[in-house]
């Protein structure tokens, strides 16, 4: 009798036992029954499992791509992709397979390409895999790596310059505003429920995470936070990340450019967003507006770009949601590590990809917004700002 048949004959005994300890009055017709459909059940559980058919040599494929053929599959060059993979080898988030037995793993520039693959082709897990000639767990390992790695690379790579003086000169020469560091929008990434979350069936609204940016005039991100599934609202975004609490002691000789969307604050200038009419101190909203919307688009700009690149981002499979954040917060990265080596290559387009338009989203917990009179305060304050900023830049 062959190993497998002994395995089998055992577990369906197991199973005559279980069920005589449940029922002393069982007849020896009934054991012979049940010893038979075990018998013929369990081929589906010991027997080998099927092959699923993969692609082999895609990596000989994707080598002998020429430049141009490079860029189009993976949108962004060789040479880029190239640094990036000798980065990861060298971050000790790969590990070398020191074992024996088993498939051989995967090099470092695979676990690279894979990733890249998935993230710009809008590919399932199952296509990737089949494409790079891997099981589908092990691509989930080799992603996780990868995820890992990028997120580690983010407290460099997305952070606001040591000069701020600097930066608020290379803002002010695109129209004139003075003592801007950032432009800050937002967006939305469509996901699935996450895994142990309650969506109410009542509502037939896409859910979707919050995406808070802050970029520079070279469409570099300076600031990325992803905040909870449903959350539309502005200031309650901007409250619970990081940057809400470094605005609080902000120099207040520096400013960021905001949306419509958000009150005026010292530290937050949005436009105006006055109707048209004849009336002087309407046509100098107007004017400060204009200017105020070129400086403001390069954040929508970046964003749009990263979702152009990164398709996968239209919308999010991950069964957790912290997956998903760190999927979005990696797109960000490799955004400016594409950025810093002068490899987007990317028009940007017409995309509507603020907050304005915003389904209301759920009450965000944890969330200490500011009471009326302290808001109240702020707000004149930041009128203020931009009442000053406004005679500066229009003289009116």
């Amino acid at each position: 009798m062959s190993s497998v048949s002994k395995r089998r004959a055992a577990i369906a005994a197991l199973l005559v036992a279980a069920l005589d300890s449940d029922s002393s009055s069982s007849s020896s017709s009934d054991d012979e029954n049940w010893v038979r459909f075990a018998g013929e059940n369990l081929d589906a559980l010991l027997g080998v499992p099927e092959r699923q058919p993969r692609t082999s040599g895609f990596m000989d494929v994707v080598r002998a791509y020429s430049d141009s053929e490079f860029r189009t599959h993976f949108l962004m060059s060789r040479a880029t992709t190239v640094s990036l993979t000798r980065q990861f080898y060298q971050s000790g988030h790969y590990l070398e397979n020191t074992g024996h037995g088993g498939c051989p793993q995967k090099s470092p520039e695979e676990h690279i390409l894979s990733f890249l693959w998935y993230a710009v082709n809008n590919s399932c897990i199952r296509e990737v895999a089949r494409r790079f000639d891997t099981s589908e767990s092990t691509l989930h390992r080799n992603m996780d790596k990868v995820l890992c790695f990028l997120c580690s690379l983010s407290p460099r790579l997305i952070a606001f310059p040591s000069d701020l003086d600097l930066l608020a000169g290379e803002f002010q020469k695109v129209a004139g505003f003075p003592g801007v560091v950032g432009s800050m929008g937002g967006t939305h990434v469509n996901v699935r429920c996450p895994a142990h979350r309650q969506r109410p069936v009542s509502t037939d609204r896409e859910l979707s995470l919050a995406v808070q940016a802050v970029s520079d005039p070279w469409l570099r991100f300076l600031d990325v936070f992803v905040g909870p599934p449903g959350d539309k609202r502005n200031m309650a975004l901007l409250s619970l990340s990081p940057l809400g609490k470094r605005l609080e002691s902000f120099d207040h000789r520096y400013h960021l450019l905001t949306d419509v969307v958000y009150p005026p604050r010292e530290c937050l200038v949005p436009p105006y967003g006055e109707k048209p009419s004849d009336d002087p101190e309407t046509l100098a909203k107007q004017e400060f507006d204009a200017l105020h919307g070129v400086t403001h688009a390069v954040v929508d700009d970046a964003l749009a770009l990263v979702k152009r690149r990164f398709r996968q981002l239209s919308r999010l499979e991950f069964f957790t949601l912290e997956k998903m954040s760190d999927f979005v917060l990696a797109c960000c990265v490799l955004h400016n590590f594409l950025v810093d080596a002068d490899d987007v290559q990317l028009d940007p387009v017409e995309e509507s990809t603020d907050m304005e338009n915003g389904e209301e989203g759920e009450e965000v917990e944890g969330c200490d917004l500011a009471s009326n009179e302290e808001e109240a305060l702020l707000e004149e304050l930041g009128e203020l700002k931009r009442l000053a900023l406004r005679k500066l830049v229009v003289g009116a």
